[in-house]
């Protein structure tokens, strides 16, 4: 019990999965409503029933039959990337998801959430992790967005105003 009642209280952001015994759970109820009670963000998995009460305001993912574990976490991962809640925090993390992309639809996938990151969430060594994918990862250094134009040179430009600000001269690794 005193593990739950730390994580709630130090976590910066919570998921529920709402499956049909989700009503019936006894604690469920009480840790969703204590996270909400904190302001936090809480990103609701649906895999039955939609959520209810305070919940229920709250955009999810609809887990259909077949989804896969990395599509749901891609999708939350994209939740929060983008919350203003938890997207400063989440910076590090979308940028080891795209330093780290195994195909070019996952680098494509973590580019568009490298560019939701604000830009004054940028650290350098973020940056200069982005550019070493470029060159070290080639589902990084061979893969093209939709339009075509390939993601280090889009990663480029993305820095480039970031570099900028951080202050950083050395030209980008590709």
């Amino acid at each position: 019990m005193r593990v739950i009642e730390s994580a709630l209280l130090t976590c910066n952001a919570a998921i529920a999965l709402v499956t049909p015994d989700f009503r019936e759970s006894q604690w469920c109820d009480q840790e969703v409503g204590f996270c909400l009670a904190r302001s936090l963000l809480v990103v609701p998995l649906m895999r039955g029933p939609d959520p209810h009460g305070f919940l229920s305001e709250v955009q999810g993912v609809k887990l259909r039959s077949g989804t896969s574990a990395q599509s749901a976490a891609t999708d939350v991962l994209r939740i929060l990337a983008s919350r203003d809640e938890t997207r400063d925090r989440m910076a590090p993390s979308v940028v080891r998801f795209y330093a780290a992309s195994k195909n070019f639809e996952s680098t494509r996938q973590a580019f568009t959430l490298l560019a939701r990151i604000p830009k004054e969430a940028w650290t350098p060594e973020m940056v200069h992790e982005v550019e070493r994918a470029a060159k070290d990862n080639y589902q990084v250094k061979a893969a093209n967005l939709r339009t075509g134009t390939p993601v280090p040179e889009a990663a480029g430009k993305l820095l480039a105003p970031i570099k900028r600000r951080l202050e950083i001269d050395e030209p980008a690794a590709f």
